[in-house]
């Protein structure tokens, strides 16, 4: 597909145009300046001079198949005058130290001193008589003639071919990345399971595992971090016997005695929270305890239910509960007054924790 500059666009749309066509017959190495110019006229573009010895630039089709999700350019024939001012045009292909055949071939559009690439080909075959000579170009994408993947393992196996930007997650971060790219199967061995994972790596050859009930790529905590080389290919490993560690948050809340209840679980990935971003205890001013005997104690109960906790395929071997709470004392009246936290965990017991006034 043809991209326009905006140079370009301006020139189309202007009310005198002129438009000639250019072509570049690149030879040897094809490097930025190993090329013969011609043209349908003679040119002389950046200091480059384009022989205009072409007669015809025949047609250029491109075809595109939304249906199938296919594309198509066809290959070009060229009739060029047999006369260069230095000789045959024919003797320049032919009998020359330069070698055009198989090399790179562009054709652009001149419009009012602004150029843009039209075509991309290569020379395939040369016929020439004594007044004529024709060039046969072949379309030409940069794929071609490339068969992928072309990299194998000891077993066979094509080593992946993945394109983009990989982002790897971590536990901290709740597994959120899904730029991934999957690795096949390598073989079993010394009580590890090997697999192809595409390239070398010093680090970050970590092998993720797809849990379609949280939705989420969880990282086997054993999996190694630098792959090992097997023949062509590459491989990563985890143990037969290996864990996956993720946290999660809960999805909904329930109570009336906080204020901002969804606070209480959207703190930032890195665990940071503060109080403008927590559920708060009482919902509106501030709680203000009795003025009790000496030593006795006011308990005050409240509760905060969260819910919508995922479930992740399989049995899970342990589960913890991360929490954060903080109190502030705004107003002390005795130095030994002293706020008692509680709290008991799924039955595991009541634990308390003391903070004083000052």
């Amino acid at each position: 597909m043809i991209t326009f500059s905006d140079a370009y666009k301006f020139a189309a749309y202007s009310s005198v145009t002129d438009e000639r066509w250019y072509a570049k017959l690149y030879y040897d190495d094809a490097g930025a300046n190993d090329f013969l110019g011609i043209a349908s006229e003679d040119m002389l573009i950046s200091g480059v001079q384009y022989y205009g010895i072409v007669l015809s630039w025949g047609e250029i089709l491109d075809t595109i198949n939304i249906k199938n999700s296919s594309a198509a350019i066809s290959d070009m024939g060229i009739d060029c005058a047999n006369n260069l001012k230095s000789g045959m045009f024919s003797d320049v292909l032919y009998g020359g130290s330069n070698k055009y055949i198989n090399r790179k071939f562009e054709l652009f559009s001149y419009l009012n001193s602004t150029s843009i690439q039209l075509y991309t080909g290569k020379l395939v075959r040369v016929s020439a008589s004594d007044d004529i000579v024709s060039l046969s170009i072949e379309g030409y994408k940069p794929w071609d003639k490339i068969s992928i993947p072309s990299t194998k393992s000891l077993n066979g196996n094509y080593e992946p071919v993945s394109y983009g930007d990989f982002v790897q997650d971590t536990n901290t971060n709740f597994f959120t990345s899904k730029f991934l790219y999957p690795m096949p199967f390598e073989y079993r061995k010394n009580n590890n399971l090997y697999f192809v994972a595409g390239r070398t790596l010093a680090t970050g050859a970590e092998i993720y595992f797809y849990d379609s009930g949280i939705d989420k790529f969880i990282e086997f905590s054993d999996s190694a971090s630098a792959t090992i080389s097997a023949g062509d290919a590459y491989l990563t490993s985890i143990p037969i016997k290996c864990t996956r560690v993720t946290n999660f948050r809960p999805s909904a809340e329930g109570t009336d005695d906080f204020s901002a209840t969804a606070s209480a679980y959207d703190e930032d990935s890195d665990g940071s929270s503060n109080n403008s971003t927590s559920a708060r205890y009482p919902s509106s001013g501030e709680y203000e305890f009795d003025n009790t005997a000496s030593g006795t104690a006011e308990v005050e109960d409240y509760e905060l239910i969260l819910s919508g906790v995922p479930e992740p395929i399989g049995k899970p071997t342990a589960i913890y509960l991360k929490g954060r709470a903080s109190v502030s004392i705004v107003d002390g009246g005795e130095a030994d007054d002293k706020i008692i936290l509680g709290h008991d965990l799924y039955g595991g017991g009541f634990t308390t924790t003391g903070i004083s006034r000052d």
